[in-house]
């Protein structure tokens, strides 16, 4: 497998199962170098991204998904937002975080689906002493009513930088008289080891096209890349938003606006001059700030 961040899907067992795959090392280490993560902080963002990255196979056209993560132990949060043409971005905080010496978290994952700007899903599941990984197949098991074997893989150096972070996720294809197809209790018997194997060996596995022992028939392949969709247009149009007199107490207070992207941490300026263009045109036409704008 390339260090180029990657999704691939494929088919197992003759057909009787299908495979999604991640490799998201780079958008790992960009989540981390983004937000000046800690060792601990960055493993449990990284194990995030895989999870988020693996959401992105069900996607088709502008469909966007949103993983949320609210941990009360370890107290942190991790959002990640993924599309059909695999751009992601995450962010996690705090900086730092103690990771429990068992692995085990607490707290509550959200997975929102968007086709275009309708919501069309929101599921939300308990992580009650379990790992994100324990956490996200219990969620798919629950809410998509199907067998999964589910392995997010995760390395670090010495300085805590990602080496590897890699997801293999394997559904049992509903059971069909006419095609190959597995009972549940032979998918987790053939696939059921997939969920303790090391990143290095999953790996290996991928770049020989075979897991537990079967062929993959691949699919197909597509990149994941780090894509943040931040700029100053949407800052203003979050602005905008806000409406003429919260605009005027910017100007005459601050003497300006200061927005930083909570994903890149990329800042943008607004200078008093153009606020008040911005309250011009929110006088002149109210409708201007009433539509929705994309979270800078």
């Amino acid at each position: 497998m390339s260090f180029e961040d990657h999704l691939l899907r494929a088919f197992i067992a003759e057909g009787a199962a299908r495979v999604l795959a991640v490799d998201v090392r780079e958008v790992a280490r960009t989540t981390r170098s983004s937000h000046f993560l800690g060792a601990g902080a960055a493993r449990l963002a990284a194990e995030g991204a895989v999870a988020t990255a693996l959401f992105s196979a069900y996607l088709k056209g502008e469909a966007k998904v949103s993983l949320q993560i609210q941990l009360e132990h370890p107290k942190a949060a991790y959002m990640g937002d993924v599309s059909g043409e695999g751009q992601m971005r995450a962010r996690f905080t705090p900086a730092h975080v103690p990771l429990p010496e068992d692995g085990a978290l607490r707290g509550a994952l959200m997975v929102i689906q968007w086709s275009g700007d309708k919501e069309v899903y929101r599921g939300t599941s308990a992580i009650d002493d379990t790992s994100l990984q324990g956490a996200l197949a219990h969620h798919l098991r629950t809410s998509s009513q199907v067998d999964v074997a589910l392995r997010i893989a995760v390395e670090q150096d010495e300085d805590g930088d990602i080496t590897r972070a890699i997801g293999v996720l394997v559904e049992r294809l509903p059971t069909h008289d006419e095609l190959p197809s597995l009972e549940p209790e032979d998918f987790y018997r053939t696939f059921g080891a997939v969920e303790s194997l090391s990143a290095s060996a999953l790996e290996a596995a991928l770049d020989a096209r075979e897991l537990a022992g079967s062929e993959l028939s691949v699919l197909d392949q597509k990149p994941v890349t780090w894509h943040c969709g931040c700029s100053q247009e949407r800052v203003e149009g979050m602005l905008l938003s806000l409406g003429s007199d919260e605009l005027q107490s910017m100007h005459d207070e601050d003497g300006g606006a200061s927005v930083t992207c909570h994903f890149c941490n990329t800042p943008y300026a607004v200078s008093a001059p153009r606020l008040l263009e911005l309250i011009g045109a929110l006088r002149r036409s109210p409708e201007v700030g009433a539509s929705p704008v994309a979270e800078a």
